[in-house]
């Protein structure tokens, strides 16, 4: 298994000094990069960079060529998705794949016709099933990759999680099983958020926040917040199940249960069951982010030895989508495949007319009459 690269590389340059290392300058390659979410808030991201590092191409090592997918307004959970050129976004992780570890021009192109289709028809974006990780698997999955999962697949992919799996190679000192290799930013971009870029949510966050403080939640994602207080009172006895029923639609919602005793949170289904197991009062909490707002139900469940098993459900009211748009972002560069045309007044194509110029005043100088067969 090959050493992995340990590199310093700056804001945007994912990929320009890891391929001279790894002597890969001169390869087609792809990129699937993560920004860790840290600090304040619930930030998180992830993108897709292409590199063309080989003739004949188009778009030859053009280091623009980076695509994520966002909400187009604050609707981040059922509404429009909208690709952005990520250039300019920053960075913490990225797992790389070029030529020297199965990744070529037809998967390279592959690629390219996933990312131009989406520019051109962005799908929907869905904090619970389509985030921006979600796109950067559909990416790959196009390309016949797999991005590096050691630590099992989350029940919604978030970019905390994606941090961690590329995080865990690199603090091993080894690339991935299906080959690549991962990089790191030294530059530590995760306190700072996506500033200048549009806005976009890491699930794990949203759901954290949205159980500790339901009102920095709501602030955060700019919507109105419905706190049921005061809080659902229950009893449930110590071997019998608490059953929570909340109607509202997994695809159309974050739909998370805090049962209030440490044990993990649990989502995106209607229906929940839980069974504590000893006597107590827990501060249990379902959340639940729509389209138009935050609900937030606290409940204390009281357990209690030989109590009956108890059921609550939960309704949320209907709100009115959010339609405010999501800004700061920048048009992405149209990805070209290889053996697409190169256009004259391209880098390329201006480098060849230039050859073709100086050899024709060469030949002249001489005496000789150009030829063009």
């Amino acid at each position: 298994m090959r050493s992995m690269v340990r590199t310093a590389i700056g804001v945007g340059l994912v990929l320009a000094a890891a391929l001279s290392s790894v002597g890969s300058a001169s390869a087609a390659c792809i990129c699937f990069t993560a920004l860790c979410p840290g600090g304040v808030g619930t930030t998180g991201h992830a993108f897709v960079q292409l590199y063309a590092g080989t003739l004949p191409h188009p778009q030859l090592k053009d280091q623009k060529l980076y695509y994520g997918l966002y909400a187009a307004t604050g609707n981040v959970v059922d509404g429009a998705g909208r690709i952005n050129n990520d250039s300019g976004s920053d960075w913490d992780y990225s797992g790389c794949f070029c030529e020297v570890n199965g990744f070529g021009e037809a998967e390279y192109n592959s690629a390219v016709g996933r990312i131009a289709a989406d520019i051109a028809a962005p799908p929907d974006y869905k904090l619970a099933s389509n985030n921006c990780v979600d796109w950067t698997h559909t990416v790959a999955g196009a390309a016949g990759l797999v991005i590096p999962d050691p630590t099992g697949p989350p029940v919604v992919r978030n970019p905390f999680k994606m941090c961690a799996d590329l995080a865990y190679y690199w603090d091993l000192g080894t690339n991935p099983p299906n080959g690549g290799f991962i990089t790191k930013n030294p530059e530590a971009f995760s306190a700072l958020g996506l500033e200048g870029s549009p806005v976009d949510h890491d699930y794990s966050l949203v759901q954290a926040l949205g159980h500790a403080a339901p009102v920095s939640l709501a602030a955060e994602m700019a919507l109105p917040l419905f706190d049921n207080l005061p809080e659902l009172e229950i009893t449930v006895g110590t071997l019998e199940l608490l059953t929570i029923t909340v109607s509202a639609s997994p695809s159309e919602a974050v739909i998370s249960v805090d049962w209030g005793d440490a044990s993990d949170f649990e989502m995106q289904t209607t229906s929940y069951e839980h069974e504590y197991g000893v006597e107590g009062v827990f501060p249990a909490s379902v959340l639940v982010v729509d389209h138009g707002a935050v609900h937030s139900y606290p409940i204390a469940v009281t357990v209690v030895d030989l109590a009956p098993p108890d059921s609550l459900v939960i309704n949320p009211p209907a709100t009115a989508p959010n339609t405010v748009p999501n800004t700061d972002f920048a048009d992405p560069i149209i990805p070209l495949p290889y053996g697409a045309e190169i256009p004259l007044l391209s880098p390329l194509g201006l480098f060849g007319m230039v050859l073709l110029v100086v050899g024709t005043a060469t030949r002249l100088l001489r005496g000789r009459r150009p030829s063009y067969r």
